[in-house]
C-alpha cells in the first residue's frame, strides 16, 4: 500500500530513538511502529469505506430539506 512500510517504520524508529530522553529497546520501537502502521492503515481504510455512506446520509438529509421546503411552499400557496 505505501511501498516498503516496514523499512519506513525502521527509519522512523531510528529517528525517534535519536531524540534526547528516548531510551527504549529497538524491538519495542519497531513493534510499536508496526502497531502504529497497522492502525494508520486501518484508519485510512475506514475513511475510504465510509465516504459512500457519508454521502448517502448527506443526500438523504438534503432530500428531506427540499421536501420540507416544498411542503411549506404548498401550504402557503406559493406553488
Amino acid at each position: 500500500m505505501f511501498g516498503n512500510s516496514l523499512g519506513v517504520c525502521r527509519k522512523l524508529a531510528k529517528g525517534i530513538g535519536s531524540l534526547p530522553g528516548f531510551a527504549r529497546d529497538s524491538d519495542d520501537r519497531v513493534g510499536s511502529c508496526r502497531k502504529f502502521a497497522r492502525r494508520f492503515a486501518e484508519g485510512i481504510g475506514k475513511l475510504a469505506g465510509n465516504a459512500k455512506g457519508d454521502r448517502q446520509k448527506e443526500d438523504q438529509r438534503t432530500c428531506r430539506k427540499i421536501a420540507g421546503g416544498r411542503r411549506s411552499m404548498r401550504e402557503l400557496g406559493l406553488n
